[in-house]
């Protein structure tokens, strides 16, 4: 699932103007540009500097060697590893080495080394009294792929996809149109798409009404629009959150 958010992240990048105002600045040198963008959107510079160009991030092979150096971005350092060469053990203030004999005990196992860093750690708050320096906090990712305190699921991707799909049809139709299209044609487009994420498909009445009339005589459902808007809202907010890394966000 996070590979997945990753991308969406990416294609978010991809669909902002200003990030891709930001990255051929870049491409060509263009310093005064990215001065200029950065006072704009001031974490403009070190998200750049994080995700660099994804244009070309457009293949499975591509976004695997594009996440090859950046994983440690979204995915939290582990705190506990297996240590097999014993010179790496040098002393840190913030480090615990332990020697634990394996049994058959699995159980009891696990209940000894549970107290015994218990143990450590009343032993060093302990000695805060006297002065000692907290630890760190327990590490996390720069950027946090979920929604609020909501891990991201199927069913916000979901959402984000219907945002990108009502976002990107209305591009093509208005690209091809060389016009504003309406929200009502953007629905019945949306019905004529076998494809369509909202499984809509065109009753009779919209269908007499279309051969008869044309679109602009079609009189579509009102849930059917508000849920259109939201949509179109939610893509924006999408594509600008993400130039403060934070996604999903479409507040």
């Amino acid at each position: 699932m996070d590979d997945v958010a990753i991308k969406w992240w990416i294609r978010c990048l991809k669909g902002s103007s200003v990030y891709s105002r930001y990255v051929e600045a870049v491409r060509t040198g263009d310093a005064e540009g990215q001065q200029k963008l950065s006072q704009e959107w001031p974490s403009l510079r070190d998200i750049y500097s994080d995700f660099g160009d994804v244009r070309p991030v457009k293949t499975l092979r591509a976004f695997r060697l594009w996440a090859s150096t950046r994983s440690h971005l979204f995915r939290t350092r582990h705190v506990v590893k297996f240590i097999i060469d014993q010179a790496e053990c040098k002393p840190r203030r913030d480090m615990l080495y332990m020697e634990i004999e394996l049994t058959d005990d699995v159980d009891k196992l696990i209940a000894e080394v549970d107290t015994a860093i218990r143990d450590v750690y009343y032993l060093h708050y302990h000695s805060m009294m006297y002065g000692a320096k907290m630890l760190p906090e327990h590490p996390t990712p720069k950027y946090m792929l979920h929604t609020g305190g909501e891990k991201i699921s199927a069913n916000i991707l979901g959402s984000i996809r219907k945002a990108f799909y009502v976002a990107e049809l209305k591009q093509s139709l208005e690209a091809v149109s060389g016009r504003k299209i309406t929200q009502t044609e953007l629905i019945l487009a949306s019905k004529l798409d076998p494809k369509n994420p909202f499984k809509w498909t065109l009753d009779p009445a919209e269908e007499a009404a279309i051969n008869k009339d044309g679109a602009s005589q079609v009189y579509v459902n009102t849930d059917e629009l508000t849920l259109i808007k939201r949509h179109l809202k939610a893509h924006t907010a999408y594509t600008h959150n993400v130039l403060h890394g934070r996604f999903p966000d479409h507040s």
